[in-house]
């Protein structure tokens, strides 16, 4: 029921072309994340989006489309991961995936950053890295990803404290050796 004065409900994409031009970059961050090898991210988001082709006309509603593309995407990455007998940890960027539009320097920092960032989600379990990726960088609600995940929402908030913790401890000790040129507190001898 639409209320006077406030605005229309948001609508569902209804087309697989809508569907993919709104989710594509979506998608392929969730494949990314589930610690798919690089070289196979292109056909793991492929194949989520033939599922998501077929079952369109299937999807009731009932979910939020995101959560819907994201139970999907777990389906279809751990079948890729048991098919094909890769590990589930991520690779790091290579050389080439660099920005090509920042100065060294700034190159460098964005490369250190990227595999500190690689070092604290490899420390999570891979629940609380999951949960951790749909809330900080996915921005999904608890609500959603305890829909998606299949679990309450409280389940939800004790891994994203428990990866909020590691990430932060992990921040921590990296601004720490930062500080101090990464040889230690002085009264480390």
């Amino acid at each position: 029921m639409h209320l006077p004065n406030s605005p229309p409900a948001p609508s569902q994409p209804t087309t697989f072309e809508e569907v993919y031009e709104a989710h594509f970059g979506f998608v392929w961050r969730c494949v990314v994340s589930r610690g798919v090898p690089r070289a196979a991210v292109d056909d793991v988001v492929q194949e989520v989006f033939l599922v998501v082709h077929r079952k369109l006309a299937t999807f009731e509603g009932r979910s939020s489309l995101r959560t819907w593309l994201w139970t999907i995407v777990r389906r279809v990455v751990r079948d890729h991961l048991r098919k094909r007998g890769n590990a589930s940890e991520g690779e790091p960027l290579a050389d080439d995936q660099a920005s090509t539009w920042l100065g060294p320097a700034e190159a460098l920092d964005q490369k250190a950053a990227v595999q500190i960032l690689d070092t604290l989600l490899s420390r999570m379990s891979d629940t609380q890295r999951e949960v951790f990726v749909m809330y900080e960088v996915e921005e999904m609600t608890g609500g959603e990803i305890a829909e998606a995940l299949g679990v309450n929402e409280n389940t939800v908030r004790t891994r994203l404290r428990a990866a909020r913790q590691i990430f932060s401890s992990g921040t921590l000790r990296q601004r720490a050796g930062q500080i101090w040129g990464g040889h230690g507190r002085p009264d480390e001898s």
